[in-house]
């Protein structure tokens, strides 16, 4: 496919399903002082592309630490580590494969890791209602360091970690 032909199709895609794959939350013993916590994070994300180019799989495994706030002598502890699953179904994909590689704009890749990371924030928050983690303020993730240079067709591409503090 031409430049040309290319500037008028534009790849989409629309969830066909989640899956929480791994979820273990470990409670916090000692629990934290004075119920103060700050959860650091860190997440790595996966794609793959199924052969006929009908479904794109991002996994995203994140985890979260948990520190006592400023100051906080303790090294931050491991409060959770997940893997989540989500696949999309898509249009127009095959338009930007060109040897075996994925060459989509970056407003597509951008757009998949903005919504994989709103979804996995969300799920995460729904599951730690109730827990020692449930009331803390869950920080973003910079979304950057995550669009993939390139996602190669039945192959899985890991782009890397991310980790911020609040």
């Amino acid at each position: 496919m031409n430049e040309e032909s290319k500037a008028t199709v534009r790849p989409g895609y629309k969830i066909f399903s989640i899956e929480v794959v791994e979820y273990h939350y470990k409670d916090l013993d000692p629990p934290p002082v004075n119920n103060v916590v700050r959860l650091l994070h860190a997440a790595s994300m996966g794609f793959q592309v199924s052969d006929d180019l009908k479904y794109l799989s991002v996994t995203t495994n994140p985890s979260i630490h948990v520190s006592e706030g400023e100051g906080d002598p303790k090294e931050p502890r491991l409060a959770l580590n997940a893997s989540i699953r989500i696949i999309f179904s898509t249009v127009n994909l095959d338009s930007f494969f060109e040897d075996g590689s994925l060459k989509a704009p970056k407003e597509f890749t951008g757009a998949l890791v903005n919504v994989c990371l709103g979804t996995v924030r969300g799920i995460l928050f729904a599951k730690n209602i109730g827990t020692k983690i449930g009331n803390a303020i869950m920080p973003l993730f910079d979304t950057a360091g995550f669009i993939p240079e390139l996602i190669i067709a039945g192959s899985l591409k890991d782009v890397g970690e991310s980790s911020q503090a609040e």
